[in-house]
């Protein structure tokens, strides 16, 4: 039997079992006496126990007014974004950068091959490697912010 006909032919016993059971808590209370406490309710039942209805409710919180926070603070969060987004892309370019030097450096020797390239001899990186590839990346993702930074700041 496949796995296909095997979940066809469960799902309805499952979805039988599932009914069967909210039905089942139901009939176990009087129908005038409010769940006790601790009775899981059904989340189908959820919509009609609410007090408001979706129409009063609020859209959601109101949108900050363009003075509520210092300029300084939009900026450091911004710079904190860019720099925060840009250092996956750095830590990846930074090891291709490295790699590519190795492979030159080393007189493009085959065991050196920058990274889509590498065998099952190629080059290990040691802790200092990837601490220099880590370190590189960071100061780059916080330069990329800088430059965004200082672009902004002469514009404006």
């Amino acid at each position: 039997m496949s796995r296909h006909s095997l979940v066809a032919r469960l799902a309805p016993l499952l979805l039988v079992f599932c009914l069967a059971g909210s039905a089942a808590l139901f009939a176990q209370s009087p129908p005038s006496d409010p769940a006790p406490a601790g009775t899981p309710v059904p989340a189908v039942a959820l919509p009609a126990l609410a007090e408001e209805s979706a129409a009063a409710a609020p859209e959601g919180p109101a949108p900050y007014l363009a003075d509520e926070f210092p300029r300084w603070l939009r900026e450091l969060g911004r710079f904190e974004a860019i720099s925060v987004g840009a250092f996956p892309l750095m830590y990846f370019y930074t090891g291709v950068g490295l790699d590519l030097y190795r492979f030159t450096a080393s007189g493009f020797d085959a065991g050196y091959a920058p990274w889509p390239f590498k065998g099952p001899a190629a080059y290990q990186a040691t802790d200092e490697d990837r601490n220099l590839r880590l370190a590189t990346a960071l100061g780059l993702s916080v330069g990329v912010a800088a430059i965004d930074l200082l672009i902004r700041t002469l514009r404006d």
